[in-house]
């Protein structure tokens, strides 16, 4: 027994066992290696596949975001109706038209968003009266004194300021349009912004884009989010009575009042003009402004303030409209890219154009 023991305890700790357990210790190691090797390949695999995924959705919903956005083009090139609104049953915002639109193998939508009276905002499907605005670069070339006026009302209405910073701020806005050099009271030109740093030219120009009001002076960040809505660079300059938010008719209402204005009624004019468009009313014709549809209800003071607008300035529709076409790709819904966009009717172009 002592010498089988001895036999086999030589076997153990022969070179050649030695030898034997280290290959299994290697070949276990390896093991290991090509393992973790596996599961780090699998997951960057794994992570390239969901990124090129994703990327292929973005890709889809853009080229189904932009044939939104050329659809309602399209519908408002061959519209032949004298008028544009905000009310349900307009043209403009025909669910069958602008939402869910069928595209290949998914479908876009088309909608826009205002500001409700509680200062939410509002999402509705189509597209809307960019001319329902004021028009920055045209309100200020005019020489109507009345006309610029009204942004200075404007500005004190939605950007909660008195009448001294928000006239300022009118005067900055124009002398950043104007071609001169001359300084507006409370205005700003080359010497202001070159002493900025850093510095930067005053435009001396109409305004390219709405996003140049950033670069006025006085204009905060808080101040355009509030502006932005009301205001365009956009359409023919004159002001559709037909989209137009309430606080800007209210702001023309007060700014072109004969007599001391009263904000009260100015308000209460625009209230009912909102309420009168949503419920299906439209202006249909140049007359409905020098005699307001019966359906408005409106007050003698009411009557005289609408009047007091020089109908020259006004419109029942809009050349130029704005939106948001969204793409979705797939039966899950996947949505990846939105964009906003800005066409002339006139011209048949998009005049602006951010992908989302």
């Amino acid at each position: 027994m002592d010498t089988q023991r001895a036999f086999m305890f030589s076997r153990l700790n022969s070179p050649r066992a030695s030898c034997q357990g280290s290959v299994l210790i290697l070949v276990l190691w390896v093991l290991f290696f090509l393992v973790t090797l596996t599961i780090a390949v699998g997951s960057h695999v794994a992570a390239a596949i969901s990124a090129a995924e994703r990327l292929w959705i973005r890709t889809e919903s853009r080229s189904l975001a932009e044939a939104g956005a050329h659809q309602a083009l399209a519908v408002a090139m061959r519209q032949t109706n004298a008028w544009d609104g905000v009310a349900e049953g307009a043209w403009n915002r025909d669910e069958a038209v602008f939402a869910d639109v069928p595209v290949g193998d998914g479908f876009c939508s088309i909608y826009y968003t205002e500001v409700g009276r509680n200062g939410s905002i509002v999402t509705n499907v189509g597209i809307v009266g960019e001319d329902g605005k004021l028009n920055l670069n045209a309100i200020l070339a005019d020489k109507n004194e009345p006309t610029k006026l009204a942004l200075g009302v404007l500005l004190a209405s939605v950007g909660d300021l008195d009448a001294e910073e928000s006239q300022a701020i009118a005067a900055a806005i124009e002398d950043w349009v104007d071609e001169d050099d001359e300084i507006l009271t409370g205005g700003a030109e080359n010497s202001y912004y070159t002493s900025l740093s850093p510095p930067y030219e005053c435009a001396n120009a109409p305004m390219r884009c709405i996003s140049e009001l950033r670069l006025v002076r006085g204009v905060d960040c808080e101040l355009y989010e509030r502006l932005v809505p009301y205001v365009t660079v956009y359409g023919s300059g004159h002001v559709n009575m037909n989209c137009a938010p309430e606080p800007v008719i209210a702001a023309l209402a007060e700014a072109f009042s004969t007599r001391e204005p009263d904000p009260d009624a100015c308000a209460s004019l625009a209230e009912k003009i909102a309420d009168f468009r949503r419920a299906g009313g439209a202006f249909r014709t140049d007359d409905d402004f020098r005699t307001p549809p019966e359906e408005l209800e409106l007050t003698g003071d009411e009557k005289s303030l609408l009047g007091g607008i020089p109908p020259s300035g006004l419109d029942r529709i809009s050349s130029a409209f704005r939106g948001v076409a969204s793409g979705v790709v797939g039966e899950d819904g996947n949505s990846g890219m939105s964009v906003e966009f800005v066409f002339d009717t006139r011209t048949g172009l998009f005049v602006y154009w951010n992908e989302l």
